[in-house]
């Protein structure tokens, strides 16, 4: 499986628009300690992979799912929340039919939730032709989860903070990867994984400073 560095440019199709939402893995995740807000302070470098969901956005009265994932309640449903989200933000009055083929694998650490629901901010901005800026979206993402802003860019980023605070970082050179997805449901996966977490298995972020210093030395890079 290849690097992605970036997003491909949309397939755009009479009133309609295509886009990939491309699945990242973490290079390295450390977990610094428990902030006063009760999030976790992380330091991870993250990279996008060739893997991808694909969203295609079509013109509709209101805002409407449809493909995988249609019958996940809206409130909990990222595409959704991220158009209802932008839709809001900008008044808009169109709606948009969104049609959703899921490809990477859920609650596999994959970020397969949060980069579609990237791509559709980014998206649904340029379908309805709204000048939204890039700070502009960043903030949005924010609001919708942790790692959502990076996949607004992908490549390789430095993720710190709850993992919000996105760093671009030279990306990799094309290689392979092996990808496992062990048939395990965690309900609440990530809250149970970090709940357990113990002050002894907190780190200084060493690994993740020297990672992100090795792509900007081009120790990585063609």
């Amino acid at each position: 499986m290849l690097w992605e560095p970036r997003k491909a440019d949309p397939v755009e199709m009479r009133d309609a628009m295509k886009l990939n939402a491309y699945a990242k893995i973490n290079l390295t995740l450390e977990v610094l300690g428990r902030r006063p807000d009760g999030f976790h302070a992380v330091a991870t470098v993250l990279h996008t992979i060739d893997l991808a969901d694909e969203l295609t956005f079509e013109p509709a009265d209101e805002i409407a799912l449809a493909g995988d994932d249609a019958g996940t309640p809206a409130e909990e449903n990222l595409v959704m929340r991220a158009a209802k989200l932008l839709r809001q933000t900008l008044g808009e009055a169109r709606g948009v039919r969104i049609t959703l083929a899921k490809r990477i694998p859920v609650a596999a650490g994959l970020g397969g939730g949060s980069t579609d629901a990237a791509t559709t901010l980014a998206g649904l901005s340029r379908f309805w032709q709204r000048d939204v800026s890039a700070a502009e979206l960043a903030l949005l993402a924010a609001t919708l989860g942790s790692d959502v802003p990076f996949f607004l860019t992908g490549g390789a980023g430095l993720g710190e903070g709850r993992g919000e605070i996105v760093t671009l970082l030279p990306p990799m050179r094309q290689t392979w990867l092996v990808l496992t997805t062990p048939r395990v449901t965690l309900d609440r996966k990530t809250a149970r994984l970090y709940g357990a977490m113990q002050p002894a298995m907190y780190t200084r972020g060493e690994a993740t400073k020297h990672m992100a210093d090795a792509l900007r030395s081009g120790a990585y890079v063609t």
